[in-house]
């Protein structure tokens, strides 16, 4: 082989070499400006080259999902910087919302289960808990109606599980049946978190009250009301 062929060989690899180096020291200093609390600041990362953001990208995806992404997935989450919504990858989904690009945990369904008075757990980290009391004199706001239920009208006993497809809710003091699509959405509550949500039924089988947003009609309190459940969860992180 020719010596000079040689150098050139030598001199080009070690340009390739110097180029591969700073994409990563700076893809490694793009994570460490954006992150914050499990999250990725959008607003940061276009700040960057999209050689950079790609590497970056790259790097975070195999981190948190412990996959090697391709360059279609890295092409496709590129399109989370510019637009809210959910991606599909091997291994786990990444999210883009409210300026902040991160990979929502994998949650568990509820499962139907017996509920009395007391505690209840529901999951590794969320107990519910109904309190018998009494009704209170002092004026309750219409958030704290929506975490009562008038004893004498619920039917017991109770259960919760998780949603299907056409359950509805007359949620008070609204007059409204809604189907639990419609609150989601109306209630802001993301996709990946919906099967979380704890749903209480009676004996009848009605949906009587939804984790986040409320009591039904058929068990809210009134003027008439002397005895309560007090509806409390206990919610552990991670």
């Amino acid at each position: 082989i020719n010596p000079s062929l040689l150098k050139v060989f030598k001199r080009n690899f070690e340009n390739f070499q110097q180029v591969d180096d700073f994409i990563e020291k700076e893809s490694n200093k793009l994570k460490k400006e954006a992150f914050s609390e499990g999250k990725y600041k959008i607003d940061i990362i276009n700040k960057y080259d999209d050689v950079i953001v790609s590497e970056f990208l790259s790097n975070i995806i195999f981190e948190n999902l412990k996959t090697e992404p391709e360059k279609i997935h890295i092409n496709a989450v590129m399109q989370l910087l510019s637009e809210d919504k959910v991606i599909d990858l091997p291994g786990g989904k990444i999210k883009s919302y409210n300026n902040s690009l991160y990979f929502p945990k994998k949650r568990n369904n509820i499962k139907m289960k017996s509920i009395d008075l007391g505690k209840n757990k529901i999951s590794n980290n969320k107990t519910l808990i109904l309190t018998k009391t009494n009704k209170t004199k002092a004026q309750l706001s219409l958030n704290q109606m929506n975490s009562y239920m008038d004893f004498e009208k619920v039917k017991f006993p109770l259960y919760v599980r998780s949603r299907k497809p056409k359950d509805k809710i007359k949620i008070a003091p609204r007059n409204v049946t809604k189907s639990l699509k419609q609150l989601f959405v109306e209630n802001k509550i993301p996709v990946e978190n919906r099967g979380e949500i704890v749903l209480l039924f009676d004996n009848d089988d009605n949906l009587i009250y939804v984790e986040k947003i409320g009591v039904s009609e058929l068990v809210k309190i009134d003027s008439n009301t002397n005895k309560m459940i007090k509806i409390k969860f206990e919610v552990l992180d991670g």
